[in-house]
């Protein structure tokens, strides 16, 4: 298996998961009596923003979720 780390998340899906990743953080400070639940939200929060400031997801790679493919003329990415 080779992760190709392709750009793989649009402009409105950055528009999305910065405001949601903020959300569960504070989400995570907020119930940080419930350590584990706390721990959970955090992690979730973590993906959503490297995510979204990155447009790299080495998940959506792995489960071929990508919006994005290679072409074939110049091996640039383009929306699929």
């Amino acid at each position: 298996m080779r992760l190709g780390f392709k750009r793989n998340v649009g402009l409105r899906d950055q528009a999305v998961r910065i405001p949601f990743g903020i959300v569960l953080m504070a989400s995570a400070v907020h119930v940080s009596s419930y350590p584990v639940f706390a721990a959970f939200l955090a992690v979730l929060a973590f993906f959503q923003l490297s995510s979204a400031v990155t447009q790299y997801c080495i998940i959506f790679d792995l489960a071929g979720w990508s919006t994005y493919r290679k072409t074939n003329v110049l091996g640039e990415w383009e929306r699929k």
